[in-house]
């Protein structure tokens, strides 16, 4: 056969197992860089993505020809990439169409490098697979999972040392100030890039099977020990030194100093294992002699993919355009705006009249966090002390459409026991004014009831169930491609997600509720609410119309 035909077979190769598909998910994998970019623990993925380029720029002969068996594994892969290509873009999912390219990388690697083995190109892909996060939520549960882990052991540590404080989940307060050990310093920042740096460190060293697993399996306990060493720091530096590493540039150096010290423990462990590998007996090469052949046939794929199925393939990229038009209609409609401090300043404060009769005042704060937090830009709190506990109302904004509250108590510590639409009794408005009730408790054995309501700039109620997310959202847990243009069709016409504030009360006590005290909280609630609204209303009138 020809030169100029084997590189034509070479380069369909290309096109067919990473070039089409690359192409057809390119907006679903710019909408998944965002979503990496925006998560701390993820921003090193353009690093993980360079490493791979590296290792097969400097490892990869392509004089060397792919063996035939290699070869059948890689043709059955790349019709699995195709069919995950079509079903990544119909569900118009960002998550599969990052681990679909993932597979597309092996499966191109696998038809394409012949003097690597298979062990080898799964630990240069496995580089971009520890990119992936956990599906389902599980990135939540193991952030959850860390900050209690880290809470607890940098707790239990204060005790030997005598430290004098108190651990409310995941916060801890000393006599300086009350410490929150939040995402970013859960330790997850340092679990995911420790394992990325252990899989370069495995490649370079050219590990054994069982030493990389071994290297793999440790790499939690040394990111967990790294992680409280720096909460652990932070708390010595205020107790003894009156030296606050817990925010600025002090605290990014110390969590890059704890980080260095994990890699380097981590690393010298790496090398306590090879060393015992020097103990066994020298095993063959897993890889012969190589396969050189200067011929064109020996680099060819045979004949695949043929040249009718090639156009089929090839028609999985008319999905790009649509999913482009998505992104760039979803940003321009979806940002929530920024809510100035003298708007907040408008809203009912210390002396708020609906706030009375609720026990003894402990205080009132506004506390401020970053645009697009999830908890809300703002916050205006009142607490209480009563027989029972502790009360807190709050009022929250803004937001875009309805959330569920619960989910920020549960980073806080606290567990989720139940969650419901709740209607109150004897309120003919119940209806038109949905209650949300959620059931918590810690492993203090204290419990909690949290009661929200959301409501627009007009003061009216914002009811999720009627909203064609919940409708979405009821049946499957992605919206399909043609639920999004559909959706985003309707926002561009103006149907678009309203701008919400969210008004809540939080009851603490350190035994359950029972069902009638729920009944009678339920009640003062909507009480509360009702009274609220009519203070809130000329704050809400008063809005510039460009907070939308």
């Amino acid at each position: 056969m020809s030169e100029q035909s084997n590189r034509f077979s070479i380069t369909r190769w290309d096109a067919f197992s990473l070039v089409i598909p690359a192409i057809a998910l390119s907006p679903l994998l710019y909408s998944q860089g965002t979503f990496l970019w925006g998560k701390q623990h993820l921003q090193f993925f353009p690093l993980a993505i360079a490493a791979v380029c590296y290792f097969f720029a400097t490892e990869w002969d392509p004089a060397v020809a792919v063996e035939p068996r290699k070869q059948a594994y890689a043709k059955i892969l790349s019709w699995l990439v195709m069919a995950l290509v079509a079903v990544s873009s119909l569900l118009y999912s960002s998550w599969l169409a990052h681990a679909t390219m993932v597979i597309a990388l092996f499966t191109w690697a696998l038809g394409r490098v012949g003097n690597l083995s298979l062990l080898r190109l799964i630990g240069i892909c496995g580089l971009v697979a520890i990119t992936i996060p956990f599906p389902f939520g599980g990135d939540h549960a193991l952030i959850e999972w860390l900050q209690k882990a880290s809470s607890l052991a940098c707790s239990r540590m204060m005790d030997v040392l005598g430290i004098v404080h108190v651990r409310s989940g995941n916060i801890m307060e000393i006599t300086a100030k009350p410490l929150f050990v939040e995402e970013a310093c859960s330790g997850v920042d340092s679990q995911y890039a420790l394992m990325a740096v252990a899989g370069v460190l495995l490649l370079i060293g050219r590990a054994s099977l069982w030493v990389s697993i071994a290297t793999i399996v440790t790499v939690p306990i040394w990111a967990i020990l790294g992680n409280i060493l720096r909460i652990f720091a932070i708390v010595l530096g205020l107790e003894y030194w009156n030296l606050d590493l817990s925010e600025g540039t002090k605290h990014m150096l110390l969590g890059l100093v704890c980080f260095s010290m994990a890699a380097w423990a981590h690393w010298s462990s790496v090398q306590f294992l090879n060393y015992l590998e020097t103990f066994r007996i020298p095993l063959q090469p897993s890889v012969g002699p190589s396969m050189r052949d200067d011929s064109a046939e020996s680099c060819r794929i045979q004949g695949y993919p043929g040249p009718f199925l090639f156009p089929l393939c090839c028609s999985l990229i008319l999905f790009a355009p649509v999913g482009w038009f998505l992104i760039i209609g979803n940003e321009t409609h979806n940002a929530i705006p920024i809510i100035e401090e003298e708007v907040v300043a408008r809203f009912p404060g210390r002396d708020a009249n609906f706030s009375k009769g609720f026990g003894n005042y402990v205080g009132f704060e506004t506390q401020t966090r970053s645009r697009g937090d999830f908890q809300g830009q703002y916050s205006r709190c009142w607490a209480f002390a009563t027989d029972r506990g502790s009360e807190t109302i709050s009022l929250d904004m803004p937001f875009r459409g309805w959330h569920p509250l619960w989910i920020c108590y549960q980073s806080g510590g606290w567990d989720l026991v139940s969650s419901e639409l709740v209607s109150v009794e004897n309120e003919a408005s119940a209806l038109a004014w949905p209650v949300y009730e959620a059931l918590l408790a810690n492993e203090f054995g204290e419990h909690a009831v949290l009661y929200f309501v959301l409501f627009d700039r007009n003061g009216e109620p914002y009811r999720h169930e009627g909203t064609r997310l919940f409708r979405a959202q009821r049946n499957r847990q992605y919206r399909t491609l043609y639920q999004e243009v559909v959706a985003l069709a309707k926002r561009l016409q103006g149907d678009t997600l309203p701008l919400t504030f969210q008004l809540q009360m939080l009851a603490k006590s350190g035994s359950p509720y029972t069902h009638a005290e729920l009944i009678g909280l339920r009640e003062r609630f909507v009480a509360m609410r009702d009274r609220a609204m009519k203070e809130f209303y000329p704050a809400l009138q008063s809005m510039p119309e460009a907070v939308r």
